[in-house]
């Protein structure tokens, strides 16, 4: 009988643990909150389980959620800074390409210039050689 309230206990904490992890993909979250979040979640839930066989659930759900927490914060912390490092480089590359976009287009303009500098010095002399 204690067995089974275990069980079912166990179950009940693992719909509640993937209902709450799921409602973490809200796009208000940055990735350190919805890491948090769920790592807290997931440690309650695994802290229950644990804690249910070996002592109290609750106990076992405090402790699994505060190192499910913090852990879940760090890491999640760390995803929001990949995140904006790679932000950073998107933005660095836009301004990049668009630089050399318009020194391409300069470059072009300087040799169309050149072309046409060399046609009339070309023309002029032709010029010259006709007259003497």
């Amino acid at each position: 009988m204690q067995l089974k309230k275990h069980v079912v206990g166990a179950g009940g904490l693992a719909a509640l643990l993937l209902v709450s992890v799921a409602g973490c993909s809200s796009p208000q979250l940055t990735p350190r909150e919805r890491m948090t979040v769920a790592g807290g979640v997931i440690g309650a839930g695994t802290g229950a389980l644990i804690g249910s066989v070996v002592a109290t659930p609750a106990v076992g759900a405090g402790i699994g959620g505060g190192l499910g927490l913090v852990s879940g914060a760090v890491v999640g912390n760390e995803i929001g800074m990949v995140e904006e490092r790679a932000e950073q480089s998107q933005v660095a590359l836009q301004q990049q390409q668009k630089e050399m976009e318009a020194q391409r287009r300069e470059l072009q303009a300087v040799r169309a210039q050149q072309e046409a500098q060399a046609e009339a010095s070309s023309t002029e002399q032709r010029a010259q050689l006709e007259r003497g």
